[in-house]
């Protein structure tokens, strides 16, 4: 974790929420998945109250749509490579990115 703070430039105050946020499921440790499904559900209600606001003429139907292709779409960086100092990254798991 050392080494990732280094390469961020930053330093956790408590390191252990690092390794936390960055445990995959698969591994049967504690992870965040919890708090992934908390942080899912604000992103989706901030996205939600933007589109909300910025699109008065939206009916329902197409304002979900919209905040379907920002919020569950599989990110662009998913498929670039990490440009840090550690090592390689493991590919995505089948369906990791389908909003499942």
């Amino acid at each position: 974790m050392q080494r990732l703070q280094q390469a961020l430039g930053y330093a956790f105050r408590d390191p252990s929420h690092l390794r936390l946020a960055l445990t995959h499921p698969s591994t049967k440790l504690p992870d965040n998945q919890r708090l992934e499904f908390l942080g899912d559900a604000v992103l989706e209600f901030c996205v939600s109250d933007m589109l909300y606001q910025k699109y008065p003429d939206l009916h329902e139907g197409e304002l979900t749509a919209r905040r379907a292709a920002l919020v569950c779409e599989p990110p662009v960086i998913a498929d670039t490579p990490l440009e840090l100092p550690l090592t390689a990254p493991q590919p995505a798991k089948p369906g990791m990115y389908k909003g499942v």
